[in-house]
C-alpha cells in the first residue's frame, strides 16, 4: 500500500538513490595472469546477483577507503554529499563495504553489503516525503522509477522497482550464486584490485544499429563483437591496470584497438597547454593487440594520480 506521495522535488531522496545506483567508473581494465588469489565477493553479495546479469561491476569500499586517492578526495568539501549525510544518517564514504551493480544489458540493479540503522534511515527517508511500499515483509522507497530497499541491517538494494522486488524475491529464497560464465571470470581478477569489471556474452538489448551503415551503427556492432571483458584496477601506490577485451574476430579487435588507440590520441590532443603532465599519463597507456585479444595496461605512480586529480577538480569546482 503507498503510504506517501512521490518525491520529485525531494533532493535528499533523489540523491540517496543516486549514490546507491551509480556507478562512478566505467573501467576498461582486467586481469594479470599469475598474481595469485582473486577477489573475494562478499557470498551474501554474490546470492543475489539475478541469473541473467551479463555485466557486473564491483568495488571493495573497504579497501578503497584506505587507499591515498581515496582519502585526498575524502577531505575535499562535498557540499552534496554532506547535506544527504546529516538528511540521511548513511554516510556512503564509511557505512558501505561492498558494491556490485549487476546488469543484463537493458537495466541494472544495485546490491551493497555495509552498516545500515535500518530503522533510522527508514524513518529520515519517510519524514523526508519519500513514498513506501510493503513487498514481502520489506519496505520500498521510491522515486519517479527508481526504489531502494534495505533487506536488513547490513545489505540494501537499489534500481527499479522490479528489479529491487526481484533481489527480495533472491533474498527470500536464500539466493542462487553468481552465473557461473560471470564467476569464471571474476576468479582471474587478482585480489589486490579494489575496483573490477568483468562481462561475459555479447551486447544483448543493442538490436538497434545491426542494418546501420553509420558511424553509430559500426560502433554497436563493434561492441557486439566484445565476447568477455575482466577489469580490476588497483589504486594501492598511485594506478595500475591492465586490460584484457576477448572479441569474436581478429577484424573486430582490430576495430577495439583502433578505437582505444584512438581515443588516447584525442585525450591527448586535448590536454590543457598548463598541464604537460598529462601527456606523460596518456603516453604511459599501452594498447596491444594479438590476433583476437586486444590488451591494454598502464602504471601511474602516485605524483600522476593526484596531478590528474588536481586537472579534474579544478574542472568540478
Amino acid at each position: 500500500m503507498i503510504l506517501r506521495g512521490t518525491v520529485r522535488d525531494r533532493p535528499q531522496v533523489r540523491l540517496l538513490l543516486r549514490v546507491v545506483l551509480a556507478a562512478a567508473l566505467v573501467l576498461l581494465a582486467s586481469c594479470r595472469p599469475g598474481t595469485g588469489n582473486s577477489v573475494r565477493i562478499d557470498p551474501a553479495l554474490a546470492a543475489l546477483v539475478p541469473a541473467d546479469t551479463v555485466y557486473l561491476l564491483g568495488a571493495d569500499m573497504e579497501r578503497l577507503s584506505r587507499t591515498p586517492a581515496w582519502q585526498r578526495l575524502e577531505k575535499l568539501a562535498l557540499p552534496d554529499l554532506n547535506r544527504f549525510t546529516q538528511a540521511t544518517g548513511l554516510d556512503p564514504r564509511r557505512d558501505i563495504r561492498e558494491v556490485l551493480v549487476c546488469s543484463n544489458g537493458t537495466g541494472a540493479v544495485t546490491v551493497l553489503r555495509g552498516s545500515f540503522h535500518q530503522g533510522d534511515l527508514e524513518s529520515r527517508l519517510r519524514s523526508h516525503g519519500a513514498a513506501s511500499l510493503s513487498y514481502k515483509g520489506h519496505t520500498l522507497f521510491t522515486s519517479d522509477r527508481a526504489a531502494v530497499a534495505f533487506l536488513d541491517s547490513s545489505t540494501a538494494t537499489a534500481g527499479t522497482q522490479a528489479s529491487v522486488e526481484g533481489i527480495i524475491d533472491a533474498h527470500e529464497r536464500g539466493g542462487g550464486g553468481l552465473p557461473i560464465a560471470l564467476e569464471s571470470l571474476v576468479q582471474t581478477i587478482p585480489a589486490r584490485d579494489q575496483l573490477w569489471l568483468v562481462r561475459s556474452g555479447g551486447a544483448p538489448g543493442m538490436r538497434f544499429g545491426e542494418n546501420d551503415e553509420s558511424r553509430l551503427g559500426s560502433i554497436v556492432q563493434m561492441l557486439r563483437g566484445i565476447r568477455t571483458i575482466v577489469a580490476g584496477v588497483d589504486f594501492s601506490n598511485g594506478l595500475d591496470f591492465s586490460a584484457r577485451v576477448q572479441c569474436d574476430s581478429d577484424n573486430n579487435a582490430a576495430h577495439i584497438h583502433d578505437a582505444l588507440r584512438g581515443a588516447i590520441g584525442m585525450a591527448r590532443l586535448s590536454a590543457p597547454d598548463n598541464h604537460p603532465e598529462l601527456l606523460k599519463v596518456y603516453d604511459s597507456i599501452q594498447v596491444t593487440q594479438e590476433k583476437s585479444l586486444v590488451a591494454a595496461s598502464a602504471t601511474f605512480s602516485s605524483e600522476q594520480v593526484n596531478q590528474a586529480l588536481d586537472v579534474w577538480l579544478k574542472r568540478t569546482h
